[in-house]
């Protein structure tokens, strides 16, 4: 399973010099089976990128985690929709079936849906849903914690297990930290809203501080966990003090972590990930056990 990052960016994207290195594109994932047939999840502007050239016919799938404006904007310029030789499967949270029409006649979009030269079909989903695409990728659907409602998916192929949370927010107590470590139990690879810092949360928005999901991460023994949905006024100057800090703070190995950038790719297997395919991008490990052993509390790493 080949797993790419096109946009990690949230809430808003943000193309300034300040967020340059590390991307301002909004949530988008790539992923591909070893076979090379895949999906999408989210649509936000990092999937307008994603085929600037594709074939003269295919079929894609493209499975949206809510309606918010980060996570469905890129869609109405995803090259396929505009080829008549293309088919995409649009797989929408049920209470969504309606939204690419209204964001049309809501004067968010000059040209209706139906009237895309591509063929789309809508697929509704909710929480608990499971199916199996042609290329023998399966998608199963759990329920996120964030306003309005969200989705969340995990990913199987290859014998590679992906966990992308969308938009998820764990809030304060036991039961909700131990409900989002069940959410990435198995994981190969989690990919995970880590729009805060302890410092900043802010509690009701719908997003989570990375630091919970470090503690989630650990206590269901993934192997590596990817930082997203970074906040719009996440500096790369904040973000690589981020990087620096888990790098130095490394300690058993036992869990791997990486801050994500647009176009970070990273490729699992039967021996798990095996890190980014750019070699000069280092691989972030972390150990949150050790983080205790070194005297370190949640929110005491330096981000500014």
């Amino acid at each position: 399973m080949d797993v790419l990052m096109r946009g990690v960016r949230g809430s808003i994207a943000t193309p300034t010099p300040e967020t340059s290195l590390y991307g301002g594109n909004t949530a988008c994932l790539e992923v591909r089976a070893d076979n090379g047939q895949g999906l999408f999840l989210d649509a936000g502007t990092g999937l307008r990128g994603a085929w600037p050239n594709p074939p003269s016919s295919g079929e894609a799938h493209v499975f949206l985690t809510h309606g918010h404006a980060d996570h469905i904007v890129g869609l109405w310029f995803f090259q396929p929709l505009h080829m008549p030789g293309w088919t995409t499967y649009l797989y929408l949270p049920e209470w969504l079936m309606l939204l690419p029409d209204f964001f049309c006649q809501c004067g968010f979009f000059p040209v209706p849906f139906d009237q895309l030269k591509g063929r789309v079909i809508r697929c509704p989903i909710k929480a608990g849903d499971s199916l199996t695409l042609s290329s023998g990728v399966a998608v199963e659907a759990f329920a996120a914690q964030h306003p309005g409602g969200c989705l969340g998916y995990r990913a199987m192929a290859d014998g590679s297990v992906l966990v992308y949370t969308g938009d998820h927010e764990i809030l304060p107590g036991e039961a909700a930290r131990k409900a989002a470590g069940d959410l990435l139990r198995g994981a190969d690879l989690a990919v995970v809203d880590a729009q805060y810092n302890s410092a900043d949360y802010q509690p009701g928005f719908g997003h989570s501080a990375w630091e919970d999901w470090l503690e989630a991460a650990a206590q269901a023994g993934v192997k590596r966990l990817v930082l997203t949905h970074h906040d719009p006024n996440r500096s790369d100057h904040e973000l690589g003090l981020l990087e620096k800090s888990l790098l130095e703070l490394t300690g058993g190995h036992d869990l791997k972590v990486q801050v994500a950038h647009d176009g970070l790719r990273l490729i699992l297997g039967a021996a798990g990930p095996r890190g980014p395919a750019d070699p000069k991008q280092p691989l972030s490990q972390y150990s949150y056990r050790s983080m205790y052993r070194l005297g370190f509390k949640p929110g005491t790493i330096k981000t500014s």
